[in-house]
């Protein structure tokens, strides 16, 4: 598993772990430049309505292990940008070894999740893709031309 791609690497893995009870404070180009020098991004949180940590990683060709649930079955594709997985230790750590040991796998899945993440999650194409949205909605409402124009 994790094991057999550890004694594959050339210097052992740096594993950060937040603290609850510490203040971590890092600018934004201190984050950019953890997510890019990462291997993998693990994104494990119960239930969180949207996935941002994984857009964040995808945006720096990291690709991302996420659990089946919450806002990360809308930003990551299965197989393409990373891994949805159950809430199984043997299954994350199958995926994890299976990424921290073919660099080649996580070079094109880091690359087709830049591309996703500049096509579909682009500050630009969001707001557009909402108003767009929100238009058919409010159109529908009584004397919304008369507030509108």
């Amino acid at each position: 598993m994790l094991a057999a791609a550890k004694s594959q690497m050339k210097r052992e893995p740096v594993i950060r772990v937040h603290e609850p009870s510490k203040e971590w404070t890092l600018t934004d180009e201190e984050m950019r430049a953890l997510y890019c020098r990462s291997k993998i991004v693990l994104a494990l949180s119960h239930n969180g309505p949207f996935g941002l940590v994984p857009l964040e990683a995808m945006a720096c060709g990291t690709p991302v292990i996420a659990v089946n649930e919450g806002g990360y079955r809308e930003t990551i594709q299965d197989g393409e940008t990373g891994y949805l997985i159950q809430r199984y230790a043997k299954e994350l750590a199958a995926k994890g070894d299976l990424l921290l040991s073919r660099p080649d796998l996580r070079k094109s899945m880091g690359a087709r999740g830049v591309r996703i993440v500049k096509e579909k999650w682009d500050w630009d194409v969001r707001v557009t893709t909402i108003g767009e949205g929100l238009h058919g909605s409010i159109s529908d409402v009584p004397y919304w031309d008369e507030f509108t124009h």
